[in-house]
């Protein structure tokens, strides 16, 4: 017999994340459901948000992202919506921006990212009310 849907609410909670030119992203790691969106409040100077799937592997782990990456002008993106193709529920997938525009994939770890760090989403499977 087939499980039960979780519970959903109507209303998804956006997660914003600051990623600043000097500093490791804030949150460092954010836990969203799989219905849930993620905004980037960037400040200090444009940039490119690679994104890594579960398996670290660069992927467009979010709705409409192309090239592996979320343009990051200066201010705050749209919100930004799992890929549920790529993305599932009980997975954490990562994100570094990068002052420099991505070209290609295998050039990710050779340019100089803006912070040391990555940052980390875990996805839930409920949305919260």
């Amino acid at each position: 017999m087939a499980e039960p849907k979780p519970a959903r609410s109507e209303t998804a909670v956006n997660h914003p994340i600051l990623l600043t030119p000097n500093g490791s992203p804030n949150p460092l790691a954010t836990t969203a459901a799989i219905g849930d969106t993620i905004s980037f409040t960037v400040s200090g100077g444009a940039v490119s948000i690679w994104t890594w799937n579960a398996n670290d592997v660069l992927a467009n782990v979010f709705v409409g992202e192309t090239g592996n990456y979320v343009p990051g002008p200066i201010g705050t993106t749209a919100r930004l919506s799992f890929d549920t193709n790529v993305v599932s529920a009980g997975q954490t997938i990562s994100f570094q921006a990068n002052p420099n525009p991505p070209s290609e994939r295998a050039e990710a770890d050779a340019k100089g990212v803006m912070i040391g760090v990555k940052g980390t989403i875990s996805i839930s499977s409920v949305i919260k009310p």
